[in-house]
């Protein structure tokens, strides 16, 4: 179910922070893998997450499982204040939400696939989406987080996210008010 193509890339976990464990059954209710790779044009992810209760409520899209990509549009340190690009993935909706400082064609490529115990995603951003050009050993100022659900909002009751987990170290649900202390991808040119 994932191309061969992907077993080149490093795998690396998304665990550097949790909000919400006590919500957490074990690491089926949710824990995640992701691998990246690039070119000239774009930069590919691909995520393997468990999830034991995959969310896709059609009457509150806000409460479903997600999946958000987190990008500085700058590398410069002075410009990273308040500074971001956040590409959130619903799980079962097919469009994507942009929140950014800076006007996005949307232009990114994904799909989910489910699994046994989760769900893949396939991610193909463009450099220009993030305002950037590739180059070797370029360092990316980047975070993931992952928000799960596993009881669907009632009418009038919205039993909000469960469970998060980040990438970068004590970041989870913070993102968006923190681009100072996102990690880095570093970009090298295997060649």
């Amino acid at each position: 179910y994932v191309d061969d193509i992907w077993m080149k890339a490093d795998i690396d976990s998304v665990d550097g922070d949790i909000w919400g464990e006590i919500n957490r059954k074990n690491t089926n209710d949710l824990s995640a893998n992701f691998r990246s790779m690039w070119d000239t044009s774009n930069i590919y992810f691909l995520f393997e997450v468990l999830d034991d209760v995959k969310l896709n409520d059609p009457k509150h899209l806000d409460q479903n499982d997600l999946v958000m990509l987190y990008f500085i549009p700058s590398i410069k340190k002075t410009d990273l204040e308040g500074k971001y690009i956040c590409f959130t993935f619903k799980y079962g909706v097919d469009t994507m939400v942009v929140e950014s400082t800076k006007k996005n064609n949307k232009k990114i490529d994904f799909k989910y696939k489910d699994t046994k115990k989760g769900f893949i995603l396939e991610i193909k951003v463009p450099w220009k989406e993030i305002g950037i050009s590739s180059k070797n050993n370029l360092k990316l100022p980047f975070n993931i987080e992952i928000s799960d659900v596993d009881k669907p909002s009632e009418e009038g009751i919205s039993y909000g996210r469960e469970t998060n987990i980040s990438w970068t170290p004590e970041l989870s649900g913070n993102s968006w008010v923190r681009p100072k202390e996102y990690g880095n991808l570093i970009f090298i040119d295997p060649d």
